[in-house]
């Protein structure tokens, strides 16, 4: 970016040159949706009470509670920690997906309570818990690559 160039930052990306507004907004528009759902990048939150695509940007010491259906958790490579839980699922839920990341030293890492389907857990490693992965009455749940480490059970 040249001096006295005018240039805007938004979601990390640097536009520079004419700026009009109707640019802007197609470009919040493009970074907004990834593969038709909304993406939200969270930081520090307790409840995902919205359907969508969530990422985390940093690591969480706080349980998370996924209250809605449809719902894909990135953990981005980063740590749930803290709290009773790591990562709550709500009962009667439905199509959630949580992957990439790790949950450390709590009572259940990730708890999928009763009456839940079509869940998909990828990617993901539970240490340190009393319980890695607890499942209570779930239909068409899918582990996939998942690490059970020093937990005292794993599922």
């Amino acid at each position: 970016i040249e001096a006295n160039e005018r240039f805007i930052i938004l979601a990390g990306l640097i536009y520079a040159g004419d700026i009009y507004a109707t640019d802007i907004e197609k470009l919040a528009e493009q970074i907004k949706f990834e593969y038709g759902q909304p993406k939200r990048t969270l930081y520090d939150f307790t409840t995902i009470n919205s359907s969508g695509f969530y990422k985390l940007a940093s690591d969480v010491i706080n349980q998370i509670t996924i209250s809605v259906s449809n719902v894909t958790l990135d953990l981005n490579g980063h740590t749930v920690s803290g709290g009773s839980h790591g990562i709550v699922i709500d009962s009667g839920l439905s199509n959630i997906n949580i992957k990439n990341g790790t949950i450390d030293g709590v009572t259940d890492g990730l708890q999928i309570n009763s009456g839940c389907s079509d869940i998909t857990i990828t990617n993901v490693a539970a240490k340190n818990c009393l319980r890695g992965i607890k499942a209570q009455e779930s239909h068409n749940a899918v582990i996939r690559n998942c690490h059970l480490v020093t937990n005292t059970t794993g599922i």
